[in-house]
């Protein structure tokens, strides 16, 4: 890559410059640059006046302060002469002028100086010594032209006669002003009319011909004192003048560049940054000067990208790439680096420069992105995607090294309960809670990813044996197993867990996750809150399962569903005190399917509220055909699943239903499972507690099966409780049932509650209850489930 004219003219123009040239700050006089040709004329070493006070450079303490009463009343210094001191203490004479400035947003003062100690000496000695002014005229550089009052040239050295541009001999003794150009001359003689009339120093600045000159007018006095004579003394500063406009075209475009640039030399100390790096790091101009690039290094670019990039610049090559860096703050920031070498002109590098653009908020975006495409946002944990990457890079190792992999597939138990009852807001924070209790129950090596809903996958590939699998399997159950207060309630959920191995149940993604999860719905039907492995029977399972689901949400389309009433009878009276509705499902394919399972699919899939919705609204149905047709009024007791029962819609919609078909509430009880009533004790007493103010019933069905707490028991407002077929069964004959029997009636006695004994088939069970208490009953004995259509009958014929 060549390098531009204006970065070498940054380079070497100020250390180049004639002038020395210093920098320093209006607010506190402290010098930020000086300029080597300042450093050799004062013969203080750079790194000596930065940073140092501006006014340790005078001689005169008188001068300064006049000095800075001008800066303060004009805001600037024109011309000058200030006596300076240099490093041994040695005064010298300066022409100084300083003008205002900004840099980097701060306001400055940029100083010119010109040594003019010679100058000064050859204006005491042109007193003294003709021989002595002849000898600096000859010898001086500058242009030096002796005027008189009139402008006319005394004598002139060949610097003077070559800017004129006449032979020496041509101009001594003529006008200067007709030697020049009309402009250039008109100002020349105002000046020269100021040091003859007030025996002032002028200075300025002419244009002749196409070059540009720095011009000073000093009187001359005679040995009278009198002012008679004008020393002129002309300096060609066209080349510097144009560097300076060239440098500050530079720094214009640099500090006003959206990218940052950094100057290093040879050996990668910085010697140049623009604004915008110092937006970007945090670090000042003075800061870094002189440092090396490595203090923004932050550890996250990997070494391997700083050898190629110094591979590449050795070899005199342009690097790109992109570099993380730490900022002064410690915060990241990224950058897209342009990074190339400069060279002299025998092609020695020297410098190099790097042009760097942020790209932070792009790799930012990019990462946000990618986390969301392969999280989930809910939980922080892997989704599907990643977790289908993970357990193929997985997979690929485990075949290298022989070694299994084990598959976990998580479904939470009672989620779907706790979700539509609580709220999704409390679902959510739930499975947060999960999802940080399997964290800190895996290793780092494990991956636990979230499918979606309740559903969670653990990747295990580092342990011995399944009987480790088996451990980390029940140490998950046993940490999701305890409490969790959502809401002002506290909550149990678990977890079923099926496990799949690799290479023995599957060696891709797909067949272990398909067998995962039929082990998991094996683990449900085996009590849920456990773990089960995967066998060759399950995938037979899943699929009759899932075709059973299907079938299952046909049938509500299709009507497939029928209610079915078992009479409750009064074993005082003998009469039919009401029913029990019961639903059926009539499957086209599958002929009359069972409650015990199509119920269990239902409560899984969440097909459960719309049944139980189709079953409120039948049996309210029914009892308004019933009245229609002169059927006196029968009370009707429905089953309720948990998540409807915990809906909080559940007593609007049953109001709306008694509405809609003119139903008194006490000819509706609700049936509720032991364990529904006590999953949420808290929630269901406020539930009960408003079922019960519209006039509805509550029965608790299939009771001692479960974990009552009779603490919450006593405060729940139940109605009537229905004990489970399974005390009922031999209940003559076996004491224990009888003992429970006795016990529940006791309970329910005490509680003032109705009881209702299931499963009554035979006379001895009958006679033992009626003995021991119990009013009412249901069951085979008695009459089995029917149609509608049938019940009519059968109380026409139970009552004759």
């Amino acid at each position: 890559m060549s390098v531009p004219a204006e970065i070498t003219d940054f380079l070497g123009i100020l250390d180049e410059s004639p002038v020395g040239v210093s920098v320093s700050r209006r607010r506190d006089g402290v010098v930020v640059f000086v300029n080597r040709r300042f450093c050799e004329i004062t013969g203080i070493p750079r790194e000596q006046c930065i940073g140092a006070p501006a006014r340790r450079h005078f001689a005169d303490e008188h001068q300064r302060h006049d000095v800075v009463r001008q800066l303060r009343e004009a805001g600037e210094i024109d011309a000058a002469d200030v006596e300076f001191r240099r490093a041994d203490g040695s005064p010298f004479w300066s022409v100084l002028t300083i003008r205002p400035a900004i840099l980097n947003g701060e306001d400055v003062n940029l100083a010119w100086i010109y040594d003019v100690s010679k100058r000064k000496q050859a204006e005491r000695t042109l007193r003294d010594s003709k021989a002595l002014f002849r000898t600096m005229l000859d010898s001086s550089v500058d242009g030096i032209s002796l005027l008189d009052e009139t402008g006319t040239v005394l004598a002139l050295n060949a610097a003077a006669a070559a800017i004129i541009g006449d032979g020496h001999e041509n101009l001594v003794g003529r006008s200067i002003w007709d030697c020049l150009p009309g402009p250039v001359a008109e100002r020349l003689r105002r000046g020269a009319a100021r040091v003859l009339e007030r025996g002032e120093t002028v200075e300025g600045h002419d244009a002749v011909a196409d070059r540009l000159f720095d011009v000073h007018m000093h009187p001359v006095a005679d040995s009278d004192g009198c002012i008679r004579r004008i020393a002129l003394f002309s300096r060609d500063v066209t080349q510097s003048h144009q560097r300076r406009m060239q440098l500050r075209k530079l720094e214009t475009a640099l500090e006003q560049a959206p990218v940052a640039v950094m100057i290093t030399d040879a050996k990668g100390n910085i010697e140049y940054v623009n604004r915008a790096f110092v937006l970007v790091s945090g670090y000042s101009e003075d800061e870094v000067l002189g440092r090396n690039p490595r203090l923004l290094k932050s550890g996250e670019t990997p070494n391997t990208v700083y050898r190629d990039m110094w591979h590449r610049l050795g070899h005199g090559s342009t690097w790109q790439g992109e570099l993380c860096n730490r900022a002064k703050d410690g915060t990241l920031f990224w950058e897209y680096a342009t990074l190339s070498p400069i060279r002299d002109d025998e092609g020695e590098i020297t410098h190099f420069l790097a042009v760097k653009e942020n790209i932070t908020q792009r790799k930012e975006t990019e990462l946000r992105l990618v986390h969301q495409a392969t999280h989930d946002t809910l939980t922080g944990l892997p989704n599907r995607l990643l977790l289908e990457d993970r357990v193929l890079h997985a997979i690929e190792l485990a075949r290298r090294e022989r070694r299994q992999i084990g598959l976990m597939f998580l479904d939470l138990d009672r989620f779907k309960i706790i979700n539509d009852s609580l709220g999704h807001v409390a679902g959510d924070q739930l499975l947060k809670v999960v999802a940080d209790r399997l964290r800190q129950t895996l290793r780092r090596s494990d991956t636990v990813a979230r499918l979606g809903g309740d559903e969670f996958v653990v990747v295990l590939t580092h342990f011995q044996s399944t009987s480790e699998l088996a451990e980390v399997a029940e140490k998950i159950a046993a940490a999701l197993e305890e409490p969790v207060e959502l809401s002002g309630h506290v909550v149990h959920v678990g977890a079923s867990i099926g496990i799949a191995l690799y290479p023995e149940d599957g060696d891709d993604f797909t067949s272990l996750m398909k067998d995962a999860d039929a082990a998991m719905y094996r683990a449900k039907q085996k009590g849920r809150n456990t773990f089960c492995f995967y066998d060759s029977d399950m995938n037979d399972q899943a699929l009759d399962r899932l075709k059973l689901e299907e079938a299952l949400r046909r049938a509500l389309v299709r009507s497939e569903f029928q209610l079915y009433y078992q009479p409750q009878i009064d074993l005082q009276t003998g009469l039919m005190t009401g029913v029990e509705a019961l639903i059926r499902w009539n499957c086209p394919e599958r002929g009359l399917v069972s409650p015990t399972v199509f119920i269990p699919v239902a409560e899984e899939t969440n097909l459960i509220s719309m049944i139980g919705w189709w079953v409120l609204e039948e049996a309210c149905r029914q009892q308004a055909s019933w009245r229609a047709a002169g059927i006196p009024p029968i009370k009707v007791a429905v089953n309720v699943s948990g998540r409807q029962f915990l809906n909080t819609a559940l007593v609007e919609c049953i109001s709306d239903l008694l509405r809609q078909y003119e139903v008194e509430p006490s000819l509706l009880e609700i049936e509720l499972t032991e364990s529904t009533v006590m999953a949420e004790p808290e929630k269901a007493i406020e539930q009960l507690t408003r079922l019960r103010e519209i006039g509805i019933q509550v029965s608790v069905d299939d009771f001692g099966t479960g974990y009552s707490s009779l603490s919450y028991l006593k405060r729940l407002p139940l109605s009537t409780i229905k004990v489970d077929r399974s005390f009922v069964r031999d209940v003559n004959s076996q004491s224990d049932n009888a003992a429970i029997v006795s016990a529940i009636l006791g309970l329910a006695d005490a509680l003032d509650m109705s009881i209702v004994a299931e499963g009554v088939e035979t006379e001895g069970e009958e006679t033992h209850l009626r003995d021991a208490g119990c009013i009412k009953v249901q069951g085979f004995r008695y009459a089995q489930p029917m149609p509608a259509e049938k019940l009519r009958d059968w109380m026409i014929s139970y009552r004759s």
